[in-house]
């Protein structure tokens, strides 16, 4: 297997350090794969630097010359030559999208291509959303039939998908990771709801602070801390508002981008974590697996195609409609009452299925199988 390894190249467009990133670079450092990153090197976080140097990670770095709606761009002709050298040397490039336009380069240098789809291009924007159902049946559709094998974190994902269901006789499920053995509960459940990731409409921030707003008139106690980037200023500046006219500042915190140490601090001492997404732009969601393994009940809209196989198989949370505060309100109040139960069963999951150790050897059998494919 050893060999299989060598043959390998991880590659990840960086336009920021989201779950695509974090899941990508985690595997291949446990595997000692070489990473190739396209994007800032100087941008990176620095709990990720600590993570690569930790590892002794092999590192190969491609700065990006632009970027296109978050989408890593090269233009520069002695960039374009490095990227397309780096992917020739390996035989294999397992590549970590969608980013449309870097896929094409990609497929143009590469024989062997293994293909982690990690989310639909769905919007709120109603002309980007059509811009990406294009991309999805035209570009996309060439990556995933150029693919040898094409990976998904769930099987609701593919089924629920248009794109990938298209493939779907070439999906192999390689679930998310954590390290169960770092993420250990306590079972203290402070009286705060979390959420966790950037601030964009499509992650549906606004919908929870309208269910908080609601919870909150019989559970005073309680406080809404929000974690992460306020990427869409103007969706930030409205929900800050908003927060404002309902009297809520001392119970409504932003805290903005933390250290993976500090959100973990705050994460294992939740009631719940809520993920309100209104699209499948969010197709699972590491940080509700990170939750499960402090055994923190989660919450999720049910168009979150990951989310609700967890929630159903582990019955460590709720599934809820898009869009409807007020089904998550009543979700909160429920969790709440009792999280420990809900925690325990999560818990007991996420060892079974979704530490390292089994999806590492699930990356391995996936490597062997497409090494052994005859061109």
């Amino acid at each position: 297997m050893t060999s299989v390894i060598s043959q390998i190249l991880m590659f990840i467009p960086f336009p920021y350090y989201g779950g695509l990133q974090e899941f990508a670079i985690e595997l291949a450092c446990r595997l000692r794969i070489p990473l190739l990153l396209i994007g800032d090197k100087n941008a990176v976080p620095r709990d990720l630097k600590e993570k690569l140097t930790l590892y002794k990670a092999e590192v190969h770095w491609v700065q990006q010359d632009t970027s296109l709606f978050r989408n890593p761009l090269i233009v520069n002709s002695r960039s374009y030559h490095q990227l397309s050298r780096l992917l020739k040397e390996y035989p294999l490039v397992h590549l970590n999208g969608p980013f449309p336009l870097i896929e094409d380069i990609v497929l143009s240098y590469v024989t062997r291509l293994i293909f982690t789809y990690h989310y639909d291009i769905e919007l709120r924007n109603v002309v980007l959303n059509n811009v990406g159902k294009i991309y999805g049946y035209t570009l996309l559709d060439r990556t995933l039939k150029k693919a040898s094998v094409v990976t998904a974190s769930s099987k609701y994902f593919v089924e629920d998908s248009p794109y990938l269901r298209r493939y779907s006789y070439k999906v192999r499920i390689l679930p998310l990771g954590v390290d169960t053995d770092i993420l250990r509960p306590t079972f203290k459940y402070d009286p705060w709801i979390l959420f966790i990731g950037r601030i964009i409409p499509e992650k549906g921030v606004d919908i929870l602070v309208r269910a908080f707003e609601v919870f909150s008139q019989s559970n005073p106690e309680y406080k809404l801390i929000i974690i992460g980037k306020p990427v869409d200023l103007r969706y930030w500046l409205r929900i800050r508002s908003y927060v404002r006219e309902k009297g809520l500042e001392k119970r409504v915190i932003f805290t903005g981008y933390l250290s993976r140490n500090n959100m973990i601090n705050l994460l294992e001492k939740s009631s719940v974590l809520v993920l309100p997404s209104l699209t499948r732009l969010d197709s699972f969601g590491i940080v509700l697996l990170e939750a499960s393994s402090l055994a923190i009940p989660i919450i999720a809209s049910n168009i979150v195609s990951g989310a609700r196989e967890l929630i159903e198989s582990a019955q460590n949370g709720i599934s809820v409609p898009p869009g409807d505060y007020y089904s998550i309100a009543e979700a909160i109040k429920k969790i709440v009452e009792n999280p420990k139960e809900y925690g325990i069963r999560g818990r007991e999951y996420v060892v079974k299925n979704h530490d390292w150790s089994i999806v590492l050897q699930k990356a391995l059998q996936i490597y062997k199988l497409v090494s052994s494919y005859e061109l």
